[in-house]
């Protein structure tokens, strides 16, 4: 069995709140180590490569590379944009079926947008063919 979501994330701030960015990226690493401890078969999970990176006074926590899960816990995304309102998070998923469990979470100033597409619609099967590149 493959792990069959893949996506991206980014998590950024401003160089000022460095204590809640380190905080919000031992609670990812944390949530993907306990995925990947759950993760039903080999291969297991991919986290994505993220890299911390400063630019003037913004700080970002991004994957260089796909994660690859069995599936996404928007859930643990919201406890996080809660816990740290001063994050901008954005996560874009879908499964590797086009049109299939797809969304994004979106996540400013404490404001959260968490869209789930409906299987098959036009607009996932939109969203999936642009996370997949095509």
């Amino acid at each position: 069995m493959q792990p069959l979501i893949h996506g991206k994330f980014f998590v950024s701030t401003k160089k000022e709140n460095r204590t809640e960015l380190d905080s919000a990226i031992s609670a990812i690493t944390e949530h993907f180590e306990t995925l990947q401890k759950k993760s039903p078969a080999y291969p297991p999970i991919s986290l994505g490569e993220p890299e911390l990176e400063e630019h003037d006074d913004l700080l970002e926590f991004d994957t260089t590379d796909e994660f690859w899960l069995y599936e996404v816990n928007t859930e643990f995304w919201t406890e996080l944009a809660k816990k740290f309102p001063a994050l901008t998070i954005s996560l874009y998923y879908g499964s590797v079926f086009i049109g299939e469990k797809c969304g994004t979470f979106l996540s400013k100033d404490g404001s959260i947008v968490d869209t789930k597409f409906k299987d098959n619609s036009p607009e996932a099967i939109e969203f999936s063919e642009g996370l997949n590149g095509e």
